[in-house]
């Protein structure tokens, strides 16, 4: 991914809770996610994870519950977050003060901040190829509008006054404009055509344009409308896939960031000489939870006291 990630990771920067403290940070000029981590995860003991580990850190949160927490947030706020906040407990985990935390966790999350990085930068190229294909398939379906129109427009004036063939012309018709119907009028005009040729004259059918080339056309523009349909779900198919894989990182590479912060804090407490950094995506909703509705009050009614009078409402004088 080339996209400049100095302005999300200030070099050197102060955490804003944590004024006067210092942090391992990042590389002066990153120019990636990749060289970002890569020099996180080089500061760290070398912990290669097996597949035991690993499957029992994927298995503090199950899929579900990560494809819905990563849907919150976007790719580069995650990374943008972990590697500020990785980059000021960075010290203390070298120094193994954290409680609860350690280098293969820190590992494991180093590797899912890449997997992050690398699926985000191919996932602007998927969305551009289903792009492209959604707008390919309405190409074709506008090419084979005049091909459509001009088939009928041919039987429309060999068929003349003769009901069954205008019958069988109505059958071509298409309600809405959609693959499957564009495909099988297509389908339905090149055989109407090819049945002309045994009740037309040659040169009379060849004259209005029923003619072998223009049947080939319609049966290849039948198999190219559907060819490109079929194009444009594949690709919408992989846009969709790489979506929930994406938001299913996220999700794990937030839990290890708010495990992070927990145990930063819990270290705090016993050494305040450490940072422990705060971050939005700690917490545990963002959703503002809805004000509650008071009750309307019913009005009292006012019972007067057989012996209290109202008072009475005094009335002008008269002028003298």
């Amino acid at each position: 991914m080339s996209r400049e990630v100095t302005k999300s990771i200030p070099p050197g920067s102060l955490s804003v809770d944590e004024p006067g403290r210092t942090s391992l940070s990042p590389p002066e000029t990153p120019t990636s996610w990749a060289e970002v981590i890569a020099s996180l995860q080089a500061a760290v003991k070398d912990e290669a994870l097996s597949t035991e580990e690993r499957a029992w850190c994927e298995s503090l949160l199950t899929v579900a519950e990560a494809h819905k927490l990563g849907m919150t947030y976007s790719p580069d706020t995650v990374l943008a977050e972990w590697t500020r906040c990785a980059g000021f407990v960075l010290s203390a985990l070298v120094a193994g003060k954290l409680i609860g935390y350690g280098p293969l966790r820190f590992h494991f999350a180093c590797d899912l901040a890449t997997e992050v990085a690398r699926r985000a930068a191919t996932q602007s190229s998927d969305v551009s190829a289903a792009t492209g294909a959604r707008v390919a398939t309405r190409t074709t379906l506008t090419e084979s509008r005049v091909l459509r129109r001009e088939a009928r427009r041919v039987l429309k004036n060999l068929a003349g006054r003769d009901p069954e063939r205008r019958a069988q012309l109505r059958r071509t018709s298409e309600a809405r404009e959609k693959v499957n119907t564009r495909s099988k009028s297509l389908a339905d005009l090149a055989a109407e055509l090819k049945r002309v040729f045994k009740t037309v004259p040659a040169r009379i059918a060849r004259e209005a344009g029923a003619t072998p080339e223009f049947v080939r056309a319609l049966n290849a523009a039948a198999k190219q409308v559907v060819s490109s349909d079929q194009t444009r779900q594949r690709q919408n198919q992989k846009v969709q896939q790489t979506y929930g894989a994406l938001h299913v990182l996220k999700g794990r590479l937030v839990h290890e960031l708010r495990a992070m912060l927990a145990s930063a804090r819990d270290a705090r407490r016993g050494d305040p000489t450490l940072s422990a950094p705060r971050s939005p995506l700690a917490t545990k909703s963002l959703a503002k939870k809805p004000a509650a509705k008071k009750k309307p009050s019913a009005e009292k009614p006012v019972v007067v006291k057989a012996d209290e009078k109202s008072p009475e409402t005094p009335t002008p004088r008269e002028p003298a």
